[in-house]
């Protein structure tokens, strides 16, 4: 049965009875095959649109001892690897922790902890090439901590009652103190030195 509205651009629909027989017309247009499951390939690389932003690529307002974090955003860069170097004045690398965040998000976290004053060098590259404001010269400030105002206290640090071979603890305040790192270097009788673990 046909319809008298249907002209040439119709489309149809049909289910055939004869599989076995039915064969398509040589010739017949055929709409090309597609894969769900195929990967999609990675989209071209464009360092240009990568941001980078956060306090530890800032011209000022970071000092010695205080970690300076700042995020590498890809989302609009495609695909591609991550390189971050930091220099300090001095011109030696500082050591800094790179993570990636959610995947879908495509942005890392980075944090050094700046331990000279002076103009620190940052470089971000992707896929190759330095992103946009790379090199970022950071200026970092003496450290404004007043060690004075530590003080520790527990058995550890008892002049009697600590026992060889047996674990023991004692508590570092810096409230006030201002920002910096804290280290503790035991002695023993021998003169021999440890870094503890703080």
């Amino acid at each position: 049965m046909a319809s008298p509205h249907v002209d040439d651009l119709s489309v149809m629909t049909y289910v055939s009875q004869f599989p076995a027989q039915a064969k398509l017309k040589p010739g017949a247009p055929l709409r090309p095959k597609t894969n769900a499951n195929k990967a999609q390939a990675e989209p071209t690389a464009q360092p240009n649109k990568v941001r980078v932003f956060g306090k530890g690529v800032e011209a000022t307002g970071n000092m010695v001892g205080s970690p300076a974090p700042f995020t590498i955003d890809t989302f609009s860069a495609g695909g591609g690897d991550i390189k971050v170097t930091v220099e300090t004045p001095r011109g030696k690398q500082e050591p800094f922790k790179l993570e990636e965040n959610l995947q879908k998000a495509k942005t890392y976290s980075c944090t050094y902890t700046p331990t000279v004053e002076g103009t620190y060098v940052v470089k971000v590259i992707f896929a190759g090439k330095e992103v946009p404001k790379s090199p970022f010269k950071v200026g970092v400030a003496a450290s404004k901590s007043d060690p004075s105002k530590c003080s520790a206290k527990g058995p550890g640090l008892e002049s009697a009652g600590v026992v060889a071979n047996k674990a023991t603890y004692f508590d570092i305040f810096t409230a006030g103190a201002g920002p910096g790192a804290v280290n503790v270097v035991i002695a023993d009788p021998d003169g021999k030195t440890n870094t503890v673990p703080v």
